[in-house]
């Protein structure tokens, strides 16, 4: 289940003691739905996902955007952050299934 608000999303992190994965995406984004149904959508990924707070945002909501820190505006792009909103890695753009799973085996070794 994705999260639509920051605030809600890392106050849950805390609670939880888990960190969060935000994507940025556009209703309109060719990629953007291609990794949803791709990469995002596998089982093993998902079930490297449920260690994580998962936060959607739009690209559009400004505001929000801001708040990331290092977004570039590319999407999709991908930000894991601890529950106290450090930015532990980012990734920017569409991924396979084993690169995307590869990235979070990386993310898991490294913390």
């Amino acid at each position: 289940i994705w999260e639509t608000d920051m605030d809600h999303a890392f106050e849950r992190a805390k609670r939880e003691n888990k960190n969060v994965m935000i994507m940025v995406e556009d209703r309109h984004c060719k990629w953007c739905k291609n990794i949803k149904v791709g990469a995002l959508s596998d089982p093993r990924v998902q079930k490297k996902l449920k260690s994580y707070i998962l936060l959607k945002v739009q690209r559009s909501d400004k505001k929000t955007a801001e708040r990331i820190v290092d977004f570039s505006g590319a999407i999709p792009s991908f930000y894991f952050m601890e529950p106290n909103q450090e930015l532990i890695e980012s990734v920017v753009g569409y991924y396979f299934t084993e690169d995307f799973l590869g990235y979070l085996n990386d993310i898991e070794e490294d913390n």
